[in-house]
This record gives structure tokens, sequence and C-alpha cells, in this order.
């Protein structure tokens, strides 16, 4: 597609935090290869999906974990299901202590 919805043109240039200007898809794509850019999106991929999943702020001695995670994308081609088990298996998350519901809350539940 080259227009929007309006007929005016899509733009496909994007200049990233560290100023770098990417084209288009294919150039994200080639950005994110890159070792060094690799590398920083799968931790920060990595670390959202864990703070997402545990309902709480990624904290220092989450680090192992996440270190863990990433050793294990590598060797499974980062395979998406390699984080969520990850993460579904690790001890933060299965022993997460759920926050109970005000009272007026569970009513409308039931």
């Amino acid at each position: 597609r080259q227009r929007d919805l309006n007929g005016k043109p899509i733009e496909t240039r994007i200049k990233l935090h560290d100023e770098t200007i990417v084209q288009d898809t294919e150039g994200l794509v080639n950005y994110l290869v890159q070792e060094k850019q690799s590398r920083l999106f799968t931790r920060r991929f990595c670390r959202k999906m864990l703070g997402y999943a545990l309902g709480r702020a990624v904290q220092p001695g989450d680090g192992p974990l996440l270190d863990e995670i990433e050793t294990k994308l590598q060797a499974n081609d980062y395979r998406f299901s390699v984080i969520v088990e990850s993460i579904v298996m690790s001890p933060q998350f299965r022993n997460l202590r759920h926050k109970k519901l005000p009272l007026s809350a569970e009513k409308e539940k039931q």
C-alpha cells in the first residue's frame, strides 16, 4: 500500500532512538538483525513480557531469569514459545501472590 484511506502517501521512513533512519520494514529487519541491536531488542522484549506476566515492574533479582531466557532463545532459534515457557515455569511466576479484589469487584464478578 502506498497511500492511506484519505489518499495521502504513507510515510515509511522513521528515525530511531539512536538516530538511525530506517526506510521501511525491510530496513527495520536489517537494523534488528545487527548483533548489538538484536541483543538489545531481545532483552527489552523479554523484560516487557516478564513484567506483563508478573503484573509488576521487573526487579534486579529478575536479572538471572532474563539471562536464562535469552540463552534459551539463542539456543532455540528465537521461538516465542521459549519465552512463554521460561516465564511460566519460573519461580517468580509460579509463586505469584494475587491481590484480593475489593469487595465491590468480587460482587460484580458473581
